[in-house]
């Protein structure tokens, strides 16, 4: 039995074109929309002098790693409570008498690698090792002298992996195969997944107490995860790993180098994990929570709201689609505005410090940040940003770049999955070199999707290549490129628009834009394609 079924998304789509053809102003609810930033700005003055005193909740070293990773991620690096969670880090390292130090250590993890995974490195694997040692035998977290792994703490081991494995921390595979395996094992046959799991011992699952959309957002994320650690959270590198099963041989590089992220550690070896089971339990467990209640309710509200944008966010990078104007999101922020009990502060669960930090790390919608977030402009990233060729290279606009020989999108799209990093950093410094001419549908569509997923160097010549097809029919993922966090690959995807539209100057949107230019610009594209297509239903994810 499936949960009662919610509003559908597209139904919201269609409402906001009806406005939008209607005359009205349609406003995309994104994290840089004024109404937004006016939450986060509030919270995060709260945050920075909310006292960790009341209940057992607030003085916990995880509440302290929740507020600092709230305000780093804010922008606020250098606020003093980012420097006390680190001290606090230190000074409770290796204390494991009390049942929570699973969420804690997770959440030392979690912090400690975004703000300073390089200079207290040690003290990440001092915690990466506490964790190991309290993974139970079915391969789950749970409470000391429980048998039960529990589905909640799990999360954020797995989360806490995630983020080690990013900065070039190693990852011991024996630990990531048993989580993926303990979570495949403790969904209930309708798709969802409880607090403490009951692991089903063949194929057959078996029902599991307390399912919820929390706790189902966190396992599908934590799945996710697992996938991405492997190479392969993509669709189409999970459908080509299936069917390997344990003591299967190992994929082809071409497979294993699909993973659409980069990190400073390599992936762990896909063999011996059951893939098409994973998959399987990722399809379920989607389709329970796309019939499910997604407003903020519970106990735990705020808890459930992060845990419901990092599901999201691992959604969209695992199929490349994604709506810029989710309604999970909204119906997020419409009840984070209403249920403030002052100005930037919540509470309703556990302890004002750390409700208040998940509700600005929802806001700034904090996982998309980082599962987007890689090499920019002029970053040099483990050795990375200067062409290896430099007999090549030449200054071009104040960037050294190798001057390429034309590439074809086929050639481009080989480059990609045979994982030639040169030729492609190059491509990217010079995406002029990409000849564009009659592409097939599927290239189209493996452009669209490296739009959506790819490397910022490799997103920025997917809109350049989509720009110069000019096919009104690829306006949408271009209206999705116009968000990338990358300025090079929104300025491309602002001049595809311009080139199909045959409107040189667009609507404005400078080469210097800032976000509220950019947006605006996206809503005056909107409306321009919907005055061609007005049946269009608009897909911004592809």
């Amino acid at each position: 039995m499936r949960p009662s079924k919610a509003t559908p998304w597209r139904l919201a789509l269609l409402a906001v074109l009806a406005c939008c053809l209607a005359g009205g102003e349609s406003h995309a609810l994104l994290p840089t929309s004024a109404r937004v930033r006016e939450l986060v700005d509030a919270g995060v003055a709260s945050l920075e002098k909310m006292a960790y005193e009341g209940g057992d909740y607030e003085r916990r070293l995880g509440a302290k790693c929740l507020v600092g990773l709230a305000l780093y991620k804010a922008g606020h690096t250098k606020s003093p409570r980012i420097r006390e969670a680190i001290e606090a880090c230190r000074s409770e390292a290796g204390d494991v008498a009390r049942d929570d130090t699973t969420y804690s250590q997770g959440l030392a993890v979690i912090f400690l690698t975004e703000v300073a995974p390089q200079r207290e490195r040690a003290l990440i694997q001092q915690y990466l090792g506490m964790l190991t040692r309290r993974q139970m035998p079915h391969g789950g977290w749970g409470y000391t002298g429980e048998n039960l792994g529990d589905t909640s703490q799990t999360q954020y081991v797995a989360l806490a992996m995630w983020q080690a494995h990013k900065v070039g921390l190693s990852i011991e595979s024996t630990e990531a195969k048993g989580l993926i395996d303990w979570l495949s094992r403790t969904q209930s046959p309708e798709g969802g997944w409880g607090y403490k799991g009951n692991v089903a011992n063949g194929s057959q699952l078996i029902q599991q107490a307390g399912v919820t959309p929390t706790l189902t957002a966190a396992a599908l994320a934590s799945l996710m995860i697992g996938a991405d650690l492997h190479g392969v959270l993509n669709i189409g590198s999970m459908a080509a790993a299936g069917g390997q099963g344990p003591g299967g041989v190992e994929l082809p590089p071409s497979v294993q180098l699909a993973s659409d992220r980069t990190s400073a550690a390599k992936n762990l070896s896909p063999r011996g994990v059951d893939w098409d089971r994973v998959q399987a339990a990722i399809k379920e467990g989607e389709e329970w929570m796309d019939e499910a209640d997604i407003e903020a309710t519970g106990r735990y509200p705020y808890y459930y709201l992060y845990a419901l944008e990092r599901y999201h966010s691992f959604r969209e990078a695992r199929t490349g689609d994604t709506n810029l104007e989710p309604k999970w999101y909204e119906q997020g922020v419409d009840y984070i505005e209403k249920s403030q009990q002052s100005p930037g502060v919540w509470q309703q669960g556990c302890g004002t410090p750390a409700d208040t930090a998940f509700a600005v790390l929802f806001l700034m919608r904090a996982t998309q940040k980082s599962l987007r977030a890689g090499i920019g402009e002029g970053a040099l990233v483990s050795g990375r940003g200067l062409p290896k060729n430099l007999a090549a290279a030449k200054l071009k606009r104040g960037q050294v770049v190798v001057e390429m020989d034309p590439v074809g999108v086929g050639e481009f799209l080989s480059m990609m999955e045979k994982g030639e990093s040169d030729r492609l950093d190059a491509l990217a410094s010079d995406p002029a070199s990409l000849v564009v001419g009659d592409l097939s549908a599927a290239d189209t569509e493996r452009l669209t999707q490296v739009l959506h997923t790819g490397e910022p160097g490799q997103r920025l010549v997917a809109a350049r290549a989509l720009g110069h097809l000019g096919d009104l029919d690829l306006f949408p993922a271009l209206l999705y490129g116009l968000t990338d966090p990358d300025p090079r690959v929104a300025l491309a995807a602002r001049d595809g628009l311009r080139a199909i539209a045959r409107r040189p100057r667009g609507f404005g949107m400078p080469d210097d834009f800032n976000d509220d230019q950019r947006y605006a610009e996206l809503e005056q594209w909107k409306r321009w394609y919907l005055t061609l297509r007005p049946e269009a239903v608009i897909d911004l994810g592809r």
